[in-house]
């Protein structure tokens, strides 16, 4: 499987086990489709309506997973998280999402919790809408360090 779609079904599915949303997994079963994985259980997962219940999705999820041997069934719901957030982040930086929007489902997503990783953009939440934000160079150093720290999370789950 090409890296790219590797990363789009890590993702998907991270966005599926912490959003409940399938459109990315639907989105990148297609890319597997262009890559030439055509097997019924792809197939099925590309022509999916966005609306499937969880449990459906679930289901023509992990079938996909299976079928590709991308192994994202043992996606844990941590590492799901970082990766969902990791692709919030990129979002807001790309423009295409708002800071407080990612920062307050941080929140809500994950809470505070014990990873390093993590907590920054949570506790950014905090202080944006408490006590009105950082300098935008601070903002900007804790995204950064986010970034890198989860810059190898996707790739730790593509297939080898």
């Amino acid at each position: 499987m090409e890296a790219g779609t590797a990363d789009a079904m890590a993702a998907a599915h991270a966005a599926l086990l912490v959003h409940g949303r399938l459109q990315p997994s639907i989105d990148a079963a297609t890319m597997a489709l262009l890559d030439g994985h055509d097997g019924e259980a792809v197939v099925a997962l590309a022509a999916a309506h966005p609306d499937a219940s969880r449990s459906e999705a679930a289901e023509l999820v992990a079938r996909a997973h299976e079928e590709l041997g991308s192994g994202l069934e043992r996606l844990t719901l941590p590492d799901a998280r970082r990766i969902a957030l990791r692709a919030l982040v990129l979002e807001a930086r790309a423009g295409s999402r708002s800071l407080p929007e990612v920062t307050a489902w941080a929140h809500d997503a994950i809470g505070h919790s014990e990873d390093a990783v993590l907590e920054p953009i949570v506790a950014l939440g905090d202080e944006l809408e408490l006590r009105g934000g950082r300098s935008r160079a601070d903002v900007d150093g804790i995204l950064d360090r986010f970034l890198a720290a989860t810059a190898d999370d996707l790739a730790r789950w593509r297939p080898a």
